[in-house]
């Protein structure tokens, strides 16, 4: 992954799926919502747990979208981190 700001994260190449898991290191409601305010659609942990807590991870879906639009909403989330 060579997004920008994409160093300060941790990477594991998935072996399949339509989503990436990214841990952001803090509170994933928070930066769902700035990332809302620019116009970018992740889901924060919450929205998959059962006890309500926030977590620190953002789901990234991917599926249906070309590699040139999933590297440019990549950097597009990473300006706003």
């Amino acid at each position: 992954m060579t997004a920008a700001g994409a160093r300060a994260h941790v990477w594991i190449a998935p072996d399949g799926g339509m989503a990436l898991w990214l841990n952001v290191g803090e509170d994933s409601m928070q930066i769902a919502g700035r990332a809302r305010k620019s116009g970018i659609l992740v889901n924060p942990e919450g929205n998959f747990r059962l006890d309500g807590k926030s977590g620190t991870h953002l789901r990234l879906g991917f599926a249906g979208r070309a590699a040139q639009e999933n590297r440019e909403g990549l950097n597009s989330f990473f300006s706003i981190l």
